[in-house]
């Protein structure tokens, strides 16, 4: 048997051909349109909706047969559509049949159908018009290009293309905050027995054995066996974790924001470790400058430099890295094994603009994406590059980290994301129609968010390459994504100003907050509570409730916009600004505030070592909050 020919398969444009007596393709449009604004009160709104697909498809159509009729067209009927300028911008431009299959969006909306809810009694009165006019290339359109889902009842998903959510795919959404050896090995160490932590680890130990295991054979294969250096970063986490204070709407929690100065407009992003401990900055020259918050970086020595050394009496002493830890001055043997950088050093080896940033949650690597076309992995011990990939052929914007640390994933302005670990590309992943501006991994590894300026948020599975879910509801650019640590809630942020909170498995909104005046920079949850988080190019961080709509809290700086806004394990949050002056009296280029509530009441106070602000939240709860050296933040209850 011929196997079918290749070209057959690809998607045609095909002159329509007009029955005697039909309408004009403009005229049965316009007739439409008509009826539609002339209906009731009562169905116009669902009716409206059609418009909008059957424009697109009739201009595509008459593109076909004459490109000034085309043109003259679009002209005439575009301003109705206010609301889909951008993407009407992108096809203004197309006056040929092969524009339609190099135009992305418009080869999108050919080669596949739009989805759009309709009400049963608005989609009866729908049909009866077409056939009482006789315009059958308006109902020959609608059934070729448009899914109508009839509804009985009223329905909020929104209409739009691939917006349907792929809701017979089950999800795996299990999380669990520590491995299995993390654990074990905390059972396992005396120092740990009748402790506090060894509690919290039986009662994690338990809620495991309680859940759906999770199935291996879903995700890419990783070693068997957890890494020493991510057993210590976690049993570091747990401790954190057991120090946590507990938030909600009635006990606001603290912010502790760092300001950055003399960057002369040059930085390009900005990310905070999951320990707040480390600060990233990427710039335009390609530079990368990383900041210890609380203590000092080292470099590892060279081989030579440490034959003067004695390593058998460092090592066992010395069990976590001085960079995934911050060292104190006590420790003696530092100097053996480490060089002092002081509290900030460089990255240097892009060629273009930096324009995404993670740490691994070892602190010992860092990966960095640039308008270079490439990603690079960097060592934190000894401050080199250890790795370049490419495999983009655009600029990249965006890079997020899986928490094993064995993989991680970057977005492109070609529309892809790419699955790396040390070796390479490892998956493809696409299915955006525009520009991937974020992507975050889902807590178990197995899946991968990704937000789009096609103003849709797409759920992955990472072992297939496939889009599971497809998330519709934002009317800009998707800029930010964050998921909960129980894995079941997705929160995202628009170059519009609005926030969204997901439901995961059904990819339906539970409540979207409003108050940013510009692009939403970062959002995050908290641990163990039900308080999230935003920042904005409108200079404020502000706090939301999971259940409410109602903002919580709003904090201004004085006049720069947060970059970026993360919850700490303790339920602190950390947030990074740009500084509003030139010239700065802090040498060390970071200054460090604080902001809190103390019965509703703000407070300010100084702080003379570091020139700080302090503003604390206290509610019949005393809270004791210290700057040591201008820089250490410690909250206790």
């Amino acid at each position: 048997m011929q196997s079918p020919d290749p070209e057959s398969q690809k998607p045609k444009i095909v002159r329509h051909t007009l029955q005697p007596n039909e309408p004009s393709l403009q005229s049965s449009f316009t007739s439409l349109k008509s009826w539609i604004e002339d209906s009731l009160d009562l169905f116009r709104n669902d009716l409206l909706n059609l418009l909008y697909p059957l424009f697109l498809h009739t201009f595509f159509d008459l593109v076909a047969i004459s490109s000034d009729e085309a043109n003259e067209f679009f002209q005439m009927h575009s301003t109705d559509f206010p609301h889909k300028r951008d993407e009407l911008n992108q096809l203004s431009s197309i006056r040929d049949p092969l524009h339609i299959r190099e135009n992305t969006l418009a080869y999108s909306l050919r080669t596949n159908k739009y989805y759009l809810p309709l009400s049963k009694y608005a989609f009866d009165l729908f049909i009866n018009f077409i056939e009482e006019q006789s315009l059958h290339y308006i109902l020959k359109t609608v059934n070729q290009y448009i899914d109508i889902k009839v509804t009985l009842t009223p329905n909020t998903t929104l209409p739009g293309l691939l917006n349907h959510p792929i809701s017979n795919t089950p999800l795996t959404l299990n999380t669990y905050l520590v491995s299995k050896e993390t654990e074990e090995a905390i059972l396992q160490d005396e120092q740990y027995k009748y402790d506090h932590l060894e509690t919290f680890v039986t009662q994690l130990k338990k809620q495991r054995s309680e859940q759906t295991p999770l199935d291996t054979d879903k995700s890419l294969s990783i070693p068997t066996h957890n890494t020493p250096s991510n057993i210590s970063s976690e049993i570091e986490k747990l401790k954190d974790l057991t120090k946590r204070v507990t938030v909600s709407k009635n006990t606001l929690p603290s912010i502790c924001c760092y300001t950055l100065h003399n960057t002369y407009d040059q930085l390009t992003c900005s990310e905070i470790s999951d320990n707040t401990q480390l600060i990233a900055c990427g710039y335009q020259s390609g530079v990368i400058e990383i900041f210890s918050v609380n203590g000092t970086l080292y470099k590892l020595k060279s081989s030579s430099e440490l034959e003067t050394s004695d390593i058998r009496e460092v090592i066992p002493k010395q069990k976590n890295s001085p960079t995934s830890t911050p060292v104190t001055e006590n420790n003696s043997n530092i100097n053996n094994l480490y060089t002092s950088l002081g509290n900030k050093n460089k990255l240097i080896g892009h060629t273009g603009p930096v324009f995404g940033t993670k740490f691994f949650s070892t602190n010992k690597y860092l990966v960095s994406c640039s308008q270079d076309c490439t990603v690079r992995l960097w060592s934190l011990e000894m401050w080199i590059c250890v790795g370049r990939y490419k495999c983009h052929s655009f600029p990249l914007w965006c890079v997020d980290v899986s928490n094993d640390n064995f993989y991680w994933c970057s977005g492109s302005a070609d529309r892809c994301v790419s699955v790396w670990n040390i070796k390479g590309v490892v998956r493809l992943l696409v299915g955006a129609l525009s520009d991937v501006l974020c992507v975050k991994y889902h807590p178990n590894g197995m899946y991968i968010f990704t937000g789009s300026s096609d103003q849709k948020i797409r759920m992955y599975d990472v072992l297939e390459g496939s889009i599971v879910r497809t998330y519709n509801g934002h009317k800009d650019s998707v800029t930010c994504l964050s998921v909960s640590h129980c894995g079941r809630y997705l929160l995202s942020g628009c170059k519009d100003g609005s926030v969204i909170l997901w439901d995961i498995n059904t990819c339906s909104i539970i409540n979207e907050y409003l108050g940013h005046e510009k692009a939403v920079y970062s959002v995050g949850f908290c641990y163990f509570g039900n308080l999230l988080v935003s920042s904005a190019g409108d200079n404020s961080v502000r706090l939301w409730d999971k259940a409410d709509k109602v903002c919580l809290g709003t904090y201004f700086t004085k006049g720069t916009p947060i970059y970026c806004v993360k919850f700490g394990y303790r339920n602190i949050i950390s947030c990074y600004i740009i500084g509003v002056t030139d010239i700065c009296s802090n040498v060390k280029g970071v200054n460090n505030n604080i902001y809190c509530n103390i019965k509703g009441v703000n407070y300010m106070c100084s702080n003379v070592k570091g020139g700080n602000d302090m503003y604390c939240n206290i509610k019949g709860v005393n809270n004791i909050c210290s700057n040591v050296k201008g820089v250490n933040n410690m909250c206790s209850n």
